[in-house]
């Protein structure tokens, strides 16, 4: 069994690949959000450079669990992944359980106008498959 924080599980959609990033332990250390970070920019660098292309669904607990020097390191991260995650990822479902936060994030994409008919963030792992579903059925 791994000891990372949060695994990546793969499967295939249709033609495409599912990604289930999934938190897997409370206990998160500043080492185990910069392997992440390394892991996924690997992953998305692979897809890239495959011409592959992914769903994914994040169910990480993020605001729960992770303290803000934590969540600053993961935004400090994130234009080195940004490109490259734009060109593979098909769709992205993001599991919060709490309503407050789904309407705080999803008020922000409205108010700054983001593209974002391919992300969702919703209350279950089943929400987010249903919406995934959904966006593979549009894009045949």
């Amino acid at each position: 069994m791994s000891d990372k924080a949060i695994e990546f599980n793969i499967t295939d959609y249709g033609n495409n690949k599912m990604i289930n990033f999934k938190m897997v332990r409370d206990n998160i250390k500043r080492s185990d959000v910069e392997e992440f970070l390394n892991d996924y920019l690997n992953l998305v660098t692979q897809y890239n450079n495959n011409n592959m292309k992914f769903y994914g669904i994040w169910d990480i607990k993020i605001t729960a669990v992770l303290p803000p020097t934590f969540i600053k390191i993961i935004t400090d991260f994130m234009p080195k992944i940004r490109l490259l995650g734009a060109n593979v990822t098909l769709g992205t479902a993001i599991v919060f359980k709490s309503g407050t936060i789904r309407s705080v994030l999803n008020n922000y994409i409205v108010k700054y106008k983001f593209e974002a008919d391919y992300i969702k963030f919703v209350k279950t792992q089943e929400e987010g498959e249903n919406f995934l579903k959904d966006l593979d059925t549009k894009q045949v």
